[in-house]
């Protein structure tokens, strides 16, 4: 069997969950898959093996366009290679999905296949094959000092017209659910740090409650996961910080005003819901 998993999103936590879904579940066969990753982006690897070989070989198609045009000359060639093109929806398990393929290869679009029970069961595996701690060269400090850290992403910039701005807030909203969340959090000494793809905005609204953390992406997904909670709109960022700690409690942000019902989780609970759904 022969997995390929587009990149038809371009955002890296999109892929990432694919990704990671996609490892584990050839972890979970034994190696007996190769996978084909199409991306714009190379992940980098602290090893080599049976399994980074056959995943490293990169393919460049232009967008998700280009995927179609290949998917269509290959099922018209099944002389060649049988394919079946899938679009799970989200809740569709990757190893029910691949029950129900018969020929040689499989394409898998979007990331709706992901596995939270792959996930959970060989998260260390995926993080150590991703190797995420290599992008970075972070050197700031880590102690607490006995407080705990909330940390804020603040999502703008595509949010602006991603299912016509529902989730793209205002700082109104992000200070409503800060205040939320303090009474779920256990400490008097709460640090409050935002990571934004939109710097210049929370400098301007927010910078009063917290401070901002502004460097890379994959730093600030790094340094986002060692907060002790983390607060978001829907956002697979949020997921994989969260996915990447383990331990971090975390809530999205669903709509402009919190409930009671809207409380920290932990990252699988959290990975379970549909941000498009909801």
């Amino acid at each position: 069997m022969i997995l390929v998993c587009p990149d038809i999103y371009p955002g890296l936590c999109n892929s990432l969950f694919a990704y990671g879904t996609v490892l584990g579940f050839a972890l979970e066969r034994n190696k007996a898959i190769r996978i084909i990753y199409i991306s714009r982006r190379r992940f980098k690897h602290k090893k080599r093996g049976l399994i980074h070989e056959t995943i490293e070989r990169e393919l460049r198609i232009w967008g998700s366009r280009g995927l179609k045009l290949v998917q269509l000359i290959l099922i018209r060639f099944t002389m060649f290679t049988a394919v079946r093109c899938s679009e799970p929806s989200s809740g569709v398990k990757i190893g029910q999905l691949m029950e129900t393929v018969k020929g040689p290869v499989c394409f898998l679009r979007g990331w709706g296949y992901t596995d939270i029970d792959i996930l959970k069961k060989y998260r260390k595996e995926i993080l150590d094959d991703i190797g995420i701690l290599e992008w970075i060269n972070y050197s700031g400090s880590e102690e607490k000092k006995g407080q705990v850290t909330l940390g804020v992403h603040v999502r703008r910039k595509d949010y602006k017209y991603f299912l016509n701005g529902k989730y793209y807030y205002n700082q109104d909203t992000y200070k409503r659910w800060i205040t939320h969340c303090y009474s779920q959090m256990r400490s008097v000494q709460v640090k409050i740090v935002f990571f934004s793809d939109d710097p210049d905005y929370v400098s301007d609204m927010l910078s009063d409650i917290g401070q901002l953390k502004h460097s890379s992406v994959e730093e600030d997904l790094y340094v986002l996961s060692k907060s002790d909670y983390i607060l978001g709109p829907p956002s697979t960022f949020t997921m994989w910080a969260a996915f990447m700690s383990g331990e971090s409690k975390s809530m999205h942000m669903y709509q402009e005003m919190p409930s009671e019902k809207d409380i920290f989780v932990d990252w699988h609970t959290l990975a379970e819901f549909n941000a498009t759904k909801a």
